[in-house]
């Protein structure tokens, strides 16, 4: 069972490529991680950062695959926080996804890339805005629904190049999908070990099996989510009968009917300020 959902603090961003099984909470949303490493190693190749801004009313999300290791990996790890923290206060996630794949392409110098799912929930709206980076896509089952169902990719013009993994072109469009996420909603987004995860006699999973497992494991308690991953996880495990080959992640997102406090929205100009005057860390640019 996953611990009690922790309140994240304002201006604060929680996450790395280390395992982890946490919820936290902020206003109108409550996110749940759980990540697992393959071989049980302290680090892997999945990212997954949260952040609530100032005031709290935004939070971001991050969940990434990069395609390296090692110090790669902690250079993308320590680039996603440093531009989390620099738009942490900012509704629209355009030049924060921008200046990622820029970063990426840096750093790996054309030899590393990440999928990615990158989200960013606006409490006072309920607006949610996804940008899906080469990844798979995300499952969303609203309140009431039986079926949890993927959710569709933006039109892009003919012959445009859009959306594809972070780091392979420096300058590139990504468009991105608005919905709203209302009390009960829920979305999930994994890597891709999850759907790729195989049998005793090697048969993958695949897109449409990870739906209906999911269904099959929501319907006798529809109402339940504090141990949704857990299940799915016992389940991913059960079905390959041995170790995972690859790093998993699962984060999940839930509306729920919380505000945001009074003092935090007061108090949102003071740390605003805070940050602008806090001393930057050097960056370091990782060897591939």
């Amino acid at each position: 069972m996953a611990e009690s959902a922790t309140r994240m603090q304002c201006m604060e961003i929680w996450g790395g490529n280390e395992p982890a099984r946490r919820r936290v909470a902020t206003p109108g949303l409550e996110v749940q991680v759980l990540s697992r490493p393959a071989g049980g190693s302290a680090g892997g190749g999945d990212l997954h950062f949260v952040s609530s801004c100032a005031s709290g009313r935004i939070t971001r999300f991050v969940l990434a695959d990069v395609s390296g290791h090692g110090e790669a990996v902690a250079a993308v790890a320590r680039d996603v926080r440093d531009l989390m923290r620099r738009s942490i206060n900012h509704v629209d996630q355009t030049r924060f996804v921008a200046s990622l794949n820029r970063r990426i392409a840096e750093i790996g110098g054309g030899e590393l890339f990440a999928t990615a799912i990158v989200g960013t929930f606006f409490a006072s709206t309920r607006r949610l805005t996804l940008c899906n980076a080469g990844h798979p896509p995300p499952l969303l089952k609203r309140l009431g629904d039986e079926h949890w169902t993927p959710l569709a990719t933006p039109d892009t013009d003919p012959g445009e190049i859009a959306n594809i993994p972070l780091g392979i072109i420096p300058r590139i469009p990504y468009r991105e999908t608005v919905l709203r996420l209302a009390p009960g909603d829920r979305l999930l987004a994994c890597t891709d070990a999850a759907a790729e995860s195989r049998d005793a006699a090697g048969a993958m999973l695949g897109g449409e099996g990870l739906q209906r497992l999911l269904d099959a494991l929501d319907a006798p308690a529809p109402q339940r989510t504090d141990d949704l991953l857990d299940r799915l996880d016992d389940a991913l495990a059960t079905r390959r009968g041995q170790p995972a080959d690859d790093d998993e992640t699962l984060l999940l997102l839930e509306g729920d009917a919380t505000a945001s406090r009074w003092r935090d929205t007061l108090l949102a100009p003071l740390r605003i300020a805070a940050e602008a005057v806090r001393p930057r860390s050097p960056r370091r640019t990782a060897t591939t």
